[in-house]
């Protein structure tokens, strides 16, 4: 899956652990923001579906309520998905999104604090990438492409694009101010004097986001 396993660590990382304070901090009042889930939990991570609710149990809380929507489908492990594909991140999924301090913690808490044990005492802890979004239109009609770039800081490695809540694409060009070429005709729901919040987030090599203050109507 390319995926870290801890959140908070890389450019691809778990973003769904079932941790019900990360999930009340969230920017409610933005449409593509989150904030990132307290970085170091070690999920169970499991694709398989959990012997104690039983085969087919379609409940969020089960594995089967994430595969039970997979194209191709899955059925009994007959797919063309590899098996560690096969798990989705549904944060309310126990056996694919839970972690318990008496099982899978202690591994990761041990393997931290032996790290931990050779880093610098001048440690700094990771700071928010800072992003600022920019482009040259003012106005546009629906149809063209409109190129958007953004003013990073040094630390960032990924900026991706939001117009409303929907994701138009994303830049990895550093040296090119991470610009995309966006397709306006591509994008349904825009008509002519219509208007649109367009947003970017940053995110540096640790996996960490920028706030929500980047964006552009």
């Amino acid at each position: 899956m390319n995926l870290a396993w801890l959140p908070g660590l890389g450019l691809n990382h778990d973003s769904q652990p079932f941790y019900i304070d990360s999930w009340q901090l969230f920017d409610n009042d933005s449409q593509v923001h989150e904030e990132a889930i307290i970085p170091g939990i070690v999920t169970y991570g499991t694709y398989s579906t959990p012997d104690w609710f039983g085969p087919g149990w379609v409940w969020s809380g089960d594995e089967d309520y994430s595969r039970s929507s997979a194209f191709p489908a899955i059925v009994d492990n007959r797919t063309p998905f590899p098996a560690v594909e096969q798990r989705f991140e549904n944060r309310g999924s126990i056996p694919g999104s839970e972690f318990t301090i008496h099982q899978n913690q202690p591994h990761a808490i041990f393997t931290h604090g032996l790290l931990s044990s050779a880093l610098s005492s001048h440690y700094v802890s990771n700071g928010r990438p800072q992003v600022v979004l920019h482009s040259n239109v003012t106005q546009v009609g629906t149809s063209g492409n409109v190129t958007l770039g953004a003013d990073a800081s040094t630390d960032t490695r990924r900026v991706d694009y939001h117009g409303g809540w929907r994701y138009i694409g994303s830049s990895s060009d550093a040296a090119s101010n991470f610009e995309i070429s966006w397709r306006l005709a591509d994008y349904e729901g825009i008509t002519p004097g219509s208007s649109l919040r367009l947003t970017a987030v940053a995110t540096d090599g640790r996996g960490r986001l920028s706030g929500s203050r980047a964006a552009w109507s």
